[in-house]
Order: structure tokens, then C-alpha cells, then sequence
């Protein structure tokens, strides 16, 4: 008996290259509607579940005032739905069909926009079809290809591409510094090469084998059948399930991976998956992507930092995010935090952000150094001034007392000893006070 599809509903992410903030959009086209403000009770309710602190770093409260920090997050979102199709060699179908619903823009500090496709699924998709589609659709290079007419029997997706015009006219028109590469559709996927994926989904029944294959994208059955070519190792299946799954309750299980946060449940209708999108989605993994990405853009600033104080620089923003976003309990409840722990552990974010911030505090201090023997370097010149203006007043008044000329032996002799013995000893306590730092 085939495992039938009932529920899938997914969502594309990644780091946008966008131009401007959420109010230059909004005031070039009227389509993107703002999230509504939260309202007091609302808040308050969510506040029961949430800190308040992790909810006013994701969104904004009516009648609240946001600090400084927070001024400029913002989401929107622009309605499409609209039906799609794809087809593409890959497929075990004739096509795949999905409703694209909406698209999304998270504005956050420091200039990061995340962006977010959310779709629909058929309820008749095979999981073998679905999971193709979704291999196809995150790969945004198969999208130059489809565009240039190059090899263009591999890609058929007409509706899609033209709706993605949408996000495209927020992206720079042309490489910058930090999106290097070519094409139009490399502004989609500003930090790294891939969508991200998000999806839910409700089966007949499911397990460990297949909450894999869903999860990284493998064909169906490949877990099983060790003579498949995209077969685990039993080593690297293992570490996976033990490390990345969160499991709660008996009707559902999810998996929490680098690329891709996948849950699957049984028994369940749609509306009792609301709050996986609504709230899992847009508070938990939201945040957890914002930092993931703010450590690749520190990172990236910092391994190509032009000169010295930009890397001090980046070690105080480190710390502000640290300060504002980097928190370690979430909810007062059992399953949010569960969720970002593993979604925290799936993207690699603690460890990232440790690595990082100890490279950054021993660059910092290197500099701090440099500083300090390039003073040390600049005061012994000034001393050097000194003792030269000092060696010359005091051998005049030797010169003076006994009554020497200028240029006689006597003199010179006496004021060569003086300057030797000054700049001796100077040089000797410069060096001592170096080798002691």
C-alpha cells in the first residue's frame, strides 16, 4: 500500500540580495502589505509562551515602541497564489504541481533581508515526484539555465519564473562585492549556493528511513535498498537520526539538518498543523536563519577584512548581536525550545558563532598589541629627542664649569660617554618593557 500524501506545505529560504529597506519597498509597489502589529492581547498571549525579548526581536507590537536595535525589522508579504508547474526530466511524473501562495521578506539589522517562497502541494503528488521537485526547485542555477535557453528541455517552468520577476527586481541589477557572481537569480541566494527548505507534511504513516529520504532530499526507499547509488552509509544515517530528530509525541517526528527542516505527521488534519508555519516557522527558524546568516556575512567580512580596525569593528557587532539576539532559552514551554535547540544544532550555529568570535577576539587582541608596540616605537622616538636636547644641555654646562672649548678632546669624549649611557639604557628598558608584554 502506497505511504499517501494528504497535507505538504513548504517554504523556500534564503539570504536576498535586496535593495533598500522594508519602506522603499513598500513605497514602490503598494502590493507588499506589512504584518500587522501585534496586538496588546496578542502579544500578551504570546508572551505566555514565548520571552518577550525573542518576540520583540521578530516582530512589532501595537502601541510599543522598538528599541534602537530593532527599529528597522520589518516582514512583509506579497499574495500570489497562483498554480505552477515544472517539469524536468528528473521527475518520476509528466509534471509536478504546486500553488505558489505568497512570497515574504524578513528585514533585519545590519542590513540582512531573508526571503521566503511559500507553496502549496497537490495532495495527489507521489513522494517520489515531490521530493525531485524540491532537489529542482532550490537549485537557483538550474534557473540561468532555463532562462538562457541552454539545455532548455531540462527545466519547464513558465508561471514560476515569471512570478519570481517579483523577488528579482529587488536585487541588485548587476554583481556587487558581496554577490560576485553572475547571472540575475544569484541575488536569491546571497549567502550560499542553495534554497533552504522548510516542510511539512501529513502521510498515512512514516518513519525514521523515510523522515531521511524527505529530509535530505533522496529518492524514496534509497535508506533501505543499499544498492541504491544515494544509499547512507549505516554510520552517517545513524549519527543523522540520533542527532538531528526531534521527537515528542507518536504522531509526528521532525528532522533538523543544515539545508532543510523537515516534520511529517500521521493522524492529523491541516488546521492542526497551523502552528507549524505560523509559529515554528516564523518565530523559531526565522531567528535561527537571521543569525546563521549574520555569522556567514561577519565571517565573510571578516577573512576579507581590508585593514585592521575593521576586524575591531567586527568584534563589537559580534557582541551586539550576541546581546540582542543570541539567546539560549526561548519559551517558557518544553516544545519551542526543543525546536530551537535542534534547528540550532541542525544549522551549526553555536559552534559557528563560538569559532568565530574567538578568531575575532584573537585578531582584536594581535591588534591591540601592534598598537601598543607601534606607542612603545613613537614614545622611544620622542625620548631619543629628548635625551639628544638633554645630552647637549648637560654636556654645555660640564663644558661651562670646567671651562672647555667646544671642539676639545675633553669635551667630546665626555659628551659621546653621556649620550652612549642615555641611549643604552634607554634601549635596554624599551626592550625589557617589549619581552615583558
Amino acid at each position: 500500500m502506497d505511504n499517501k500524501l494528504h497535507y505538504a506545505h513548504t517554504f523556500f529560504c534564503s539570504h536576498l540580495a535586496a535593495v533598500g529597506r522594508a519602506s522603499e519597498v513598500q513605497a514602490a509597489d503598494k502590493r507588499w502589505q506589512a504584518e500587522k502589529p501585534l496586538t496588546r492581547e496578542a502579544y500578551e498571549r504570546l508572551s505566555s509562551i514565548y520571552y518577550e525579548s525573542f518576540i520583540d526581536s521578530l516582530m512589532q507590537v501595537d502601541g510599543q515602541t522598538s528599541g534602537a536595535v530593532y527599529a528597522d525589522t520589518a516582514h512583509l508579504t506579497l499574495e500570489t497564489d497562483r498554480l505552477c508547474t515544472l517539469r524536468h526530466p528528473k521527475l518520476t511524473a509528466a509534471e509536478y504541481a504546486f500553488r505558489l501562495c505568497r512570497f515574504h521578506l524578513f528585514f533585519f539589522p545590519y542590513d540582512i533581508c531573508l526571503f521566503a517562497m511559500e507553496i502549496a502541494e497537490e495532495p495527489e503528488t507521489t513522494l517520489d515526484t515531490l521530493i525531485a521537485a524540491h532537489g529542482i526547485l532550490r537549485e537557483t542555477s538550474c534557473y540561468e539555465i532555463a532562462e538562457q535557453g541552454i539545455l532548455k528541455s531540462q527545466i519547464d517552468a513558465p508561471e514560476y519564473l515569471a512570478l519570481l520577476e517579483e523577488i528579482l527586481r529587488l536585487c541588485p541589477p548587476r554583481p556587487s562585492a558581496e554577490s560576485p557572481r553572475q547571472g540575475r537569480f544569484s541575488g536569491l541566494t546571497l549567502t550560499g549556493n542553495k534554497l533552504k527548505c522548510f516542510q511539512i507534511f501529513i502521510l498515512d504513516d512514516f518513519s525514521d528511513e523515510l523522515l531521511f529520504e524527505l529530509g535530505t532530499l533522496s529518492p524514496v526507499g534509497c535508506v533501505a535498498d543499499h544498492k541504491h547509488e544515494y544509499s547512507p552509509s549505516q554510520e552517517y544515517y545513524d549519527r543523522i537520526i540520533r542527532t538531528h530528530t526531534i521527537s515528542a509525541f507518536r504522531n509526528w517526528k521532525a528532522l533538523a539538518l543544515v539545508d532543510s527542516f523537515t516534520v511529517v505527521a500521521k493522524g492529523r488534519t491541516a488546521a492542526q498543523m497551523w502552528v507549524w508555519p505560523n509559529s515554528y516557522f516564523r518565530l523559531i527558524y526565522i531567528h535561527a536563519l537571521y543569525q546563521k546568516t549574520l555569522l556567514f556575512v561577519v565571517n565573510r567580512q571578516f577573512r576579507s577584512a581590508a585593514n585592521d580596525r575593521k576586524s575591531i569593528r567586527l568584534l563589537h557587532k559580534m557582541k551586539e548581536q550576541e546581546h540582542w539576539y543570541a539567546f539560549s532559552n526561548i519559551s517558557y514551554n518544553f516544545l519551542p525550545q526543543l525546536i530551537y535547540r535542534a534547528i540550532d544544532t541542525g544549522l551549526d550555529i553555536a559552534t559557528e558563532r563560538e569559532q568565530l568570535h574567538r578568531h575575532l577576539e584573537q585578531e582584536a587582541e594581535r591588534l591591540e598589541k601592534n598598537s601598543e608596540r607601534r606607542l612603545a616605537g613613537l614614545i622611544l622616538f620622542l625620548t631619543m629627542l629628548t635625551v639628544c636636547s638633554a645630552t647637549y644641555d648637560g654636556a654645555s654646562l660640564v663644558k661651562d664649569y670646567f671651562g672647555w672649548e667646544s671642539g676639545t678632546t675633553p669635551f667630546r669624549i665626555f659628551a659621546a660617554l653621556l649620550l652612549s649611557a642615555i641611549v643604552i639604557t634607554s634601549i635596554s628598558v624599551w626592550h625589557y618593557r617589549r619581552n615583558k608584554s
